[in-house]
């Protein structure tokens, strides 16, 4: 049980580069006292957790692409805080890159 409150679940991203920026991120806090678990890669239940599970960690960070399906409301019902980038809507929108002028 102690496992799971130190322990933060890292979304995996449908952009590559995401997600190699958390394993560098990942293995430079070797000394850190959170454990980031890069879900589902380093879970022993892999994709298959049961929400109870799920449930118990700390916190979960996601990604731009990563919440436009269910995974934010369930985690949200789940009660698990949730971090997310601040200007979200700028990944996630079609235009949020083009230049206001």
């Amino acid at each position: 049980e102690a496992e799971y409150k130190t322990s933060v679940l890292l979304g995996r991203s449908n952009v590559m580069w995401y997600n190699v920026l958390v394993q560098n991120f990942v293995a430079a806090l070797s000394d850190y006292p959170l454990n980031f678990l890069r879900w589902p890669f380093d879970l022993e239940c892999r994709s298959d957790c049961s929400k109870l599970e799920l449930s118990k960690y700390r916190a979960i960070v996601l990604w731009p692409y990563d919440t436009a399906n269910l995974k934010l409301s369930e985690f949200y019902a789940l009660r698990i805080p949730i971090f997310i980038r601040a200007d979200l809507w700028r990944s996630t929108m079609t235009w949020g890159y083009a230049n206001p002028d």
